[in-house]
Parts: structure tokens; C-alpha cells; sequence
């Protein structure tokens, strides 16, 4: 993914990067000469990282421009709650958050995307986010695999 991920990189410009999340005090400049210089990712995080940027932030920004995260996104509480999967306990404690939950409780993201705003914007992301990981899996999957995939009971 290191190339496409470069290549989505050097199309944005400063103003883009310094929507991300957690950027500040000027970084949004360290990142974009990183990223015009850089040939690998481990360039370009060697670019930026320093005392004060850790290499776990640098990479955060770096996964966050690729995905199209931006700082609004990272904002108070998320949008909604997903349900990937549950055992028994959790089944129990499903049934009592359907009643009391303050945020939407689902296990399928294309419900979720059909919610208007925020809900919707991260659910995007969040598709987004799969698709991309997908191609590079060993056999990777079609777009839209996170809106169909089902979710996984565990009976014990």
C-alpha cells in the first residue's frame, strides 16, 4: 500500500493537511516538505517524527490523510455505536442498550449511512477505510464488502 498511499499524499497541499486531526503548531508544514521529499513511508515518518511528534501521531496523520479523516471527524462523542459481533453476555447486554443507548446502536453500516450528517459522513469513512485496507489482503475484496459483511454470534 505504499505507493498508493504515497501517491494519494502528494496530491494534497497544505491547507488539506492542516484539516487533520491532532495538527498543530505548524505541522501541517513539517508534513507536506516530509511528503514531497519522501520516496517510502518510513521516510516520510523518519521526515517528521521528533521529540515532540512521536512516531505513533506522525502515523496516525499519515493513515488519517490517506483515509480522508479530517479534525471534525475526531470531535466529541462518535456517532453511533457498531456492533461487529457478540457471545451470549453480549447479547444480554445488546438488549439492554437498545433501550437506554443515547447514541444509534447497529450492526449494519449501510443502515447506518442512510442516517443523515455526522452519522453518515463517518459511516463513509468507515467503508472507505475497509475498501482500501481490503487491497492489501492476500486476496482482496470489492468495494462495499463493509456494507454486506455479516455479523459474527458466537453461541457458547
Amino acid at each position: 500500500m505504499e505507493e498508493a498511499i504515497l501517491s494519494h499524499l502528494r496530491r494534497l497541499g497544505r491547507e488539506e493537511l492542516s484539516r487533520l486531526p491532532d495538527i498543530s503548531e505548524g505541522l501541517e508544514n513539517r508534513l507536506h516538505s516530509a511528503i514531497r521529499s519522501a520516496c517510502t513511508t518510513s521516510e516520510l515518518e523518519s521526515a517528521v517524527k521528533t521529540k515532540r511528534y512521536t512516531l505513533a501521531r506522525v502515523r496516525r496523520l499519515i493513515l488519517s490523510a490517506f483515509i480522508g479523516v479530517q479534525k471534525e471527524d475526531s470531535l466529541g462523542l462518535p456517532p453511533y455505536l457498531r456492533v461487529l459481533g457478540f457471545g451470549d453476555k453480549g447479547r444480554e447486554v445488546l438488549n439492554l442498550m437498545k433501550h437506554t443507548a443515547i447514541l444509534p446502536v447497529h450492526s449494519s453500516l449501510a443502515r447506518l449511512s442512510d442516517r443523515p450528517g455526522r452519522c453518515k459522513r463517518i459511516a463513509t469513512l468507515e467503508e472507505h477505510a475497509t475498501d482500501l485496507y481490503s487491497l492489501a489482503l492476500p486476496n482482496p475484496l470489492p468495494c462495499g464488502y463493509e456494507k454486506s459483511a455479516k455479523i459474527v454470534v458466537r453461541n457458547l
